[in-house]
């Protein structure tokens, strides 16, 4: 295959994540059928690292996964996913030291919150992994391998114009190429779009995270226990006092301990849900007295969600 042969070409190692992103790309114009129901493509490549009989291999290995869903969305799976389900049959995998996703669509676009907390769950996966996520148009030049231009209405990519995107995919770019510092290899295009990490994207993870069933009960029921040993310290120590709690509905709750739940990293998704609630309800809003009565419900609701992420409720 001509695309394999020039990724294995010389090239420095500032242009891996270029290269990785075009490998990408390729797998993602190689299905010429779109999923069925969101008509979008996604493709994940995850590489890894192998240590056999002891000794970390110096190549470079990955795997691939893209999104697919049957007739009802909720069984959907993404790519991200797709492509971690198998590195479960290989058994001296290390660690897995980059994760690259592309899209159909024209600019980079982050994993899901469901894909974001079952990576944070994978215990191969360091928390300062480059995550690095592809554009279809190039930085430089412009060109693209959106689905939008390489597809027709039903998002199929039509032969003729892969043929054309496939010749171009792997040249030099005409923008980003200078011959006197880059005289022994071509540059290639930059679809680079957003670098990013696996804390960034998942920052306030539950302590039970990258635990098994076994070790999360065992840790769950040492902390209870040492929860119970300190009530009954404290109670001991407050005999003959004054009680001096807050009364029946203002104690802090149990779940909104940091230590024993994620509540922070579900505040922080609620902020960004109630974002795009304020918007939606912005474009929503009409004149009018009925437009007034809307606004009012609107803010009433807005301003509860914005007490439940403050608390994390």
């Amino acid at each position: 295959n001509e695309w394999k042969r020039r990724m294995m070409a010389i090239h420095p190692r500032s242009h891996d994540n270029l290269l990785d992103i075009l490998l990408a790309h390729q797998y993602r114009l190689s299905l010429k059928f779109p999923p069925s129901q969101s008509f979008f493509r996604v493709v994940a490549v995850v590489f890894f690292a192998r240590v056999v009989d002891g000794v970390r291999r110096s190549e470079r290995y990955h795997v691939v996964g893209t999104n697919d869903e049957p007739h009802s969305i909720a069984g959907s799976i993404c790519a991200e996913r797709a492509a971690l389900m198998q590195l479960r049959f290989i058994p001296d995998l290390e660690c897995i030291t980059k994760i690259v996703i592309v899209t159909d669509a024209a600019d980079a676009i982050s994993p899901g919150m469901l894909c974001r907390e079952f990576m944070a769950s994978h215990n191969r996966i360091p928390w300062e992994v480059p995550i690095v996520m592809g554009r279809s148009v190039c930085r430089k030049c412009g060109f693209t391998v959106s689905g939008k231009v390489c597809g027709d209405a039903n998002g199929c990519f039509q032969d003729a114009m892969l043929g054309e995107v496939n010749a171009d995919m792997f040249a030099t770019c005409t923008k980003g190429h200078d011959e006197k510092k880059n005289k022994e290899y071509p540059t290639p295009h930059d679809f680079v779009g957003t670098i990013t990490t696996l804390r960034d994207l998942f920052p306030y993870p539950s302590l039970y995270t990258r635990l098994t069933s076994s070790e999360a009960q065992t840790f769950g029921e040492n902390y209870l226990e040492a929860r119970g040993n300190m009530a009954t310290t404290s109670l001991s120590n407050t005999k003959g006092k004054e009680d001096t709690r807050p009364a029946n509905g203002q104690n802090r709750r149990f779940s909104d301990d940091p230590s024993v739940s994620s509540y922070r990293q579900e505040r922080f998704d609620l902020t960004m849900l109630t974002d795009i609630m304020e918007e939606d309800e912005g474009e929503q809003i009409s004149n009018g007295v009925s437009g007034v009565k809307k606004n009012d419900d609107s803010t009433a609701s807005t301003r509860n969600r914005r007490q439940m992420s403050a608390t994390g409720g």
